[in-house]
């Protein structure tokens, strides 16, 4: 992020003073680095927290190893069963005789299609 490491972050560094007084207001580390440039945090929310708990500036208060690696983010994607059991398809029926033009639906895709995964954004800055 081009920002000096923690631990050799001063309080002359204007950059890490805005980073400090963000995060004392209740933003997260993540929020509070892309708002100093007035984005969003494009992350979903688990990336979020995980980058969260790697970045809080009390280095006592830092997620721990073994709290990283039992993070959900870092978790292996459940079963393609499983993943994908709120996604809908339209399907071909022989008894309805509208087109996806006339109902302003997308045809299904076909069979050997890649499942489009869910990706959620980062809580919106106040």
């Amino acid at each position: 992020s081009g920002f000096a490491p923690w631990g050799e972050a001063y309080a002359t560094d204007s950059t890490f003073v805005r980073f400090e007084q963000s995060v004392a207001s209740g933003a997260g580390a993540c929020d509070a680095l892309y708002g100093m440039y007035d984005l969003r945090c494009p992350f979903s929310p688990p990336a979020c927290d995980f980058i969260d708990g790697l970045l809080t500036i009390d280095a006592n208060a830092r997620a721990t190893v073994t709290q990283c690696l039992d993070h959900p983010w870092l978790a292996p994607p459940p079963p393609a069963a499983e993943q994908h059991e709120d996604v809908v398809y339209r399907t071909a029926s022989a008894q309805r005789a509208s087109t996806a033009e006339e109902d302003g639906l997308a045809p299904p895709p076909p069979p050997n299609a890649p499942r489009p995964a869910r990706q959620y954004a980062c809580a919106p800055l106040t």
